[in-house]
């Protein structure tokens, strides 16, 4: 089985490739020295995927927990809405009560030529009117269009093709989303959050936004090697990785548990020296 891509014959190994983005190194325009053969490329993606599936399960399993707790505070809201409306009728038929007593005490003042304390009654009859209003009156709440979230994400996603076209990257992006939002902080809602979710997958993925057929290589460990501690055969180890390597590596791992050092120096190794 053969294909072509810009006029060049493709291997079945190669069209399987070009899918993810890897483009034959007469077609690579990005640093010679970080272009991969079809296989290897194929080989780093297949083993980051079983890591992904890993991660989509136990967030399914954490999604079906939250979505039982959510059902839990549903209860609970309603019984409370139910308790606050007797609390809210309860409270009217006091202030109620008490208007109807200061009329009758503002008749007999009236009756008594006491302006005084008509004057006084009256006072107070005002407020607890003003008292009963108040709680009669609905409390504001926040209303949210689904409309416009739709239409925010949509923008978002039309901004970052890669949300899109590239499975690991889209999956990153979801895990670290859920792990920072928060509905009480504005900085970590709606578009501010998914602008934070933008620059993070940035950061992670640097080799995307250089080339995009490099977008495997900040998470696959495709590269076979010896050594305990990785390095692609080179005798280099994780701890030869410089310290901003070693950064993306801890951030990678709050996400990712299974994802183990010598994997990671295999394939940072790997992308200088295949």
């Amino acid at each position: 089985m053969s294909g072509e891509d810009d006029g060049v014959k493709l291997s079945e190994e190669e069209q399987k490739a070009s899918k993810g983005g890897w483009q034959p190194q007469e077609n690579w325009k990005g640093d010679p020295d970080l272009w991969v053969d079809a296989q290897t490329f194929n080989e780093r993606g297949e083993q980051i995927l079983p890591i992904v599936k890993k991660q989509n399960a136990e967030l399914r399993e954490q999604i079906n927990t939250l979505t039982g707790e959510l059902e839990t505070v549903k209860n609970t809201a309603a019984e409370f809405r139910k308790f606050q409306k007797a609390e809210i009728n309860r409270q009217k038929v006091f202030y109620d009560q008490q208007i109807s007593d200061l009329k009758v005490l503002r008749k007999q003042a009236i009756n008594e030529s006491d302006g005084d304390q008509v004057t006084l009654i009256e006072d107070q009859i005002d407020e607890a009117k003003t008292a009963k209003a108040g709680i009669e009156a609905p409390p504001a709440q926040p209303t949210v269009d689904p409309k416009q979230i739709e239409k925010m994400v949509e923008e978002w996603a039309g901004e970052n093709e890669w949300y899109s076209s590239q499975a690991n990257m889209k999956e990153y992006a979801e895990m670290y989303s859920r792990s920072i939002v928060n509905p009480e902080d504005p900085e970590f809602q709606g578009r501010k959050l998914l602008d934070k979710v933008s620059k993070k997958v940035k950061e992670m993925f640097p080799g995307y936004f250089v080339n995009p057929n490099r977008e495997r290589e900040s998470l696959g460990d495709g590269a076979k090697g010896g050594g305990d501690g990785g390095g692609g055969g080179t005798g280099r180890t994780f701890a030869d990785l410089p310290a901003d390597a070693k950064k993306q590596f801890k951030e990678f791992k709050d996400l990712m548990p299974d994802y183990k050092k010598e994997d990671y120096a295999t394939a940072y190794f790997a992308q200088g020296d295949d």
